[in-house]
């Protein structure tokens, strides 16, 4: 297992990093994390932006570790990327690259403008990518390479034969031009270019990390979230490989691992949308959906909502006072001749309804009083329709909704102070207070609810005056 001192140097190399790279906190992120786990980096965006000094600092994070950049050309060849001729070796028939210094003995790879490589040298480099060998004349070279960080200005076009390149760089993040302007000082007045790193790890780290990672057990709540997400992008004709997937998978036990977590919670599932998207402009919907299933995989109000609703709703049709005509909202396409449902949406929306007894006009909580005080003779007509019996259920099932509603109270509390835990914790991840404030939604819902039980208790209430007046008139 991963132990705590390799998590909290990894943990002091990031904040090294966001204190030098001003704006790029979610890129470095996913840089050290596509390192830990041999898996490749693509930054898109204009030049300028620091890209490959971030490269070379994060293979500086690596003892000992080698560091290759070039960038590449229409007209780049084979030689400058992957070694010159041997000419030792020419001399005796036998066709071998000087590799040492080039891409093939690098640990860490940057490749500016990686879209342009031409397929001489294309070939060579998708085995690099993908199995981590060489072929260097006769012999097969086992290269040590961890990462390649790929730049470039623009996206592959169509038709240019580079999807298979484009592919193999699983995590991707635009790079653009600072836009705080005290972060843009901050920049160009000290820069990160003398900044070293403090704290290094080995290749040997490196190497546990992943074989913890094979250990990690993925949460159930994580599967279904997955599962969903995949379900949502073949809705939308978007297509992910299994192959991608399983990547995606194995980064997140890598994240669990360095964080030296046993287990890949749902707050991982974060990481995600930087390994999807195919274009930019998906990459903002996505991560929105993503948050979403994070927040709402825990506890569901949906269901206890519905229920509120439903006896709501029935108790009202038993106990109101139904309209000879359809009183319309001045504000909205509502109506209804059902005045209990009248008064709560101009509670609820705050709009503007007409008396039907006398034609007084008020807005929200006004015409409601309005009714209730003036015409409450008028509201209690029907509510004797509520039998004794009936009304011994109704009570019940209020309670037990009731108390299904104190405990929710109980169990979104909870979950919230669990995930705002896992977040706090989870150095993968930024902006953690903003994930967190999603639960607002929840409270809101919860408050909604509440609402929705008074107005429940109110018309039992109304129900059980009711039936004692009529006790006494029967007696």
């Amino acid at each position: 297992m991963s132990t705590v001192k390799t998590t909290e140097k990894i943990r002091g190399v990031i904040q090294e990093f966001d204190q030098n790279f001003k704006e790029r906190f979610e890129s470095v992120r996913g840089s050290l994390l596509a390192m830990l786990a041999g898996e490749h980096v693509l930054l898109l965006g204009p030049p300028g932006t620091a890209k490959s000094l971030m490269a070379r600092r994060a293979c500086e994070v690596i003892q000992d570790a080698q560091f290759f950049q070039y960038l590449l050309t229409r007209f780049t060849t084979p030689e400058e990327i992957f070694g010159p001729m041997s000419i030792k070796a020419l001399q005796e028939d036998i066709f071998q690259r000087k590799i040492d210094g080039y891409l093939p003995t690098a640990h860490i790879a940057f490749l500016d403008e990686i879209f342009k490589a031409n397929s001489s040298i294309l070939n060579c480099l998708l085995t690099i990518i993908n199995e981590r060998m060489y072929h260097n004349g006769k012999e097969i070279v086992k290269v040590p390479l961890l990462s390649i960080f790929g730049a470039s200005n623009e996206l592959p076009e169509e038709n240019e034969n580079l999807e298979a390149l484009y592919d193999r760089f699983l995590f991707r993040y635009l790079i653009e031009p600072i836009h705080e302007e005290a972060n843009f000082i901050d920049v160009v007045i000290k820069g990160a270019g003398e900044f070293r790193h403090s704290k290094n790890l080995s290749l040997q780290e490196i190497l546990e990390i992943r074989e913890s990672a094979k250990k990690i057990e993925i949460a159930e709540e994580v599967i279904e979230i997955i599962k969903v997400l995949r379900k949502d992008f073949i809705k939308n004709n978007f297509v992910v490989s299994d192959r991608r997937w399983k990547k995606i998978v194995n980064i997140l036990k890598i994240g669990a691992a360095a964080l030296d977590r046993k287990l890949v919670d749902t707050t991982l599932v974060l990481l995600i949308p930087h390994m999807i998207w195919e274009q930019p402009e998906q990459k903002n919907a996505i991560k929105e959906n993503a948050e979403k299933l994070v927040v709402s995989r825990g506890i569901n109000l949906d269901e206890l909502e519905h229920r509120i609703l439903d006896l709501s709703e029935f108790i009202g049709e038993k106990s109101s006072t139904q309209l000879d005509e359809p009183l319309e909202c001045y504000n909205c396409n509502f109506s209804s001749n059902n005045i209990n449902e009248i008064i709560d949406h101009a509670k609820r929306e705050k709009h503007r309804f007409e008396c039907p007894y006398c034609g007084t006009g008020a807005s929200g909580t006004a015409f409601a009083t309005h009714i209730e005080t003036k015409h409450s003779i008028r509201l209690k007509e029907n509510i004797k329709v509520i039998g004794k019996s009936e009304l011994r259920l109704y009570i019940k099932e209020y309670t037990e909704l009731k108390e299904s509603y104190k405990k929710s109270i109980r169990d979104v509390d909870k979950e919230r102070d669990i995930l705002k835990g896992l977040l706090e914790t989870n150095f993968w991840l930024i902006d953690t207070e903003r994930i967190v404030s999603k639960y607002d939604e929840k409270i809101k819902k919860l408050k909604e609810i509440e609402e929705h039980l008074i107005n429940i208790e109110q018309k039992l209430e109304e129900s059980e005056n009711a039936l004692e007046v009529d006790n006494k008139a029967d007696n």
